[in-house]
C-alpha cells in the first residue's frame, strides 16, 4: 500500500476514534442512528472494516460532524 494512502487511513481511524470518544455516545446509540447492527458499527468505528464514502458520511452524522474532504498538493508547503 502506498505511504500516503496508509497514513491517511490510519489518521481517520485516529479522528474517528477520538470523536467517538468525545461524543459520549455508545456504540449502540451510533449503530441505531446509523440504521446497522452494533457489530458493525463497532467494525465501522475500530477501522476493522473499509469503509464506502457514504459510510463515512453516515458515521460522521451519527458523530454530529460534518464530514470535509480537501485534495492539496503534497509538493507545495502547508
Amino acid at each position: 500500500m502506498n505511504f500516503r494512502v496508509a497514513r491517511f487511513l490510519t489518521n481517520m481511524q485516529i479522528k474517528l476514534q477520538e470523536e467517538f470518544k468525545r461524543s459520549q455516545k455508545t456504540e449502540e446509540q451510533i449503530a441505531e442512528e446509523m440504521g446497522v447492527d452494533v457489530e458493525e458499527a463497532r467494525r465501522r468505528l475500530s477501522g476493522s472494516s473499509e469503509l464506502t464514502t457514504k459510510e463515512l458520511a453516515e458515521l460522521a452524522c451519527a458523530l454530529n460532524k460534518e464530514l470535509v474532504i480537501f485534495l492539496r498538493d503534497p509538493s507545495i508547503d502547508r
